[in-house]
């Protein structure tokens, strides 16, 4: 789980693990949701690997439709995220283009 720790033009996110306190910078577009500074995301770990075939930046994220078979996914499927604001979970799916 990542903590949004600054947010900068252009979509640029510094985000900082919970657990090794490592700062990240990404630059993420999100549709339909706007996270803030204090909210925090779940993404899959090679989206923070530049040797990934997927890395490319910006990541764009819009809700996906929450179901048993995305769940299943979660933690394996890097196009898929989830972000906490304001308390409450909402699914991301990654979109291409």
């Amino acid at each position: 789980m990542f903590k949004i720790v600054k947010t900068e033009k252009h979509g640029n996110y510094v985000l900082e693990d919970e657990k090794t306190k490592k700062q990240h910078s990404l630059v993420i577009q999100f549709f339909e949701v706007q996270p803030k500074v204090g909210d925090k995301l779940f993404l899959h770990e090679k989206l923070f690997d530049k040797t990934f075939v997927g890395f490319s930046q910006p990541f764009s994220f819009e809700p996906a439709v929450k179901n048993s078979e995305l769940m299943l996914q979660l933690g394996k499927n890097p196009d898929l995220a989830v972000v906490v604001c304001g308390g409450k979970k909402l699914m991301l799916k990654r979109i291409y283009g």
